[in-house]
């Protein structure tokens, strides 16, 4: 992530997604930065472990959730919808928890 992201005069605007392995802190992070941005955050897990999912309900509330504000934070490792932000051109944060010590 770039130094500036958690800056508060930096651009009100962005939209970022935070992906990457279990227990990486994905969670943590998007509370926080969404908090510090005020802005809203979506965490995948939400919508895939719903009951029953349907796929095409999951995409549509993604969807929705991305067009209703100029900024946002979406975490998780949905691969299939975190590729379906791209186009939204979100700052990208990968996070690797590492080896256990």
């Amino acid at each position: 992530m770039r130094c500036d992201a958690m800056r508060r005069d930096g651009p009100a605007a962005m939209k970022f997604v935070i992906f990457g392995n279990v227990g990486a802190g994905k969670s943590p992070l998007a509370r926080a930065l969404a908090a510090h941005r005020r802005v809203p955050v979506l965490e995948l897990d939400d919508l895939v472990k719903a009951p029953r999912p349907d796929p095409a309900w999951v995409r549509a509330q993604l969807e929705a959730f991305c067009a209703a504000s100029d900024g946002w934070v979406v975490e998780g490792r949905a691969g299939h919808l975190i590729q379906a932000t791209l186009a939204r051109q979100p700052e990208l944060v990968f996070l690797n928890p590492g080896p256990v010590v």
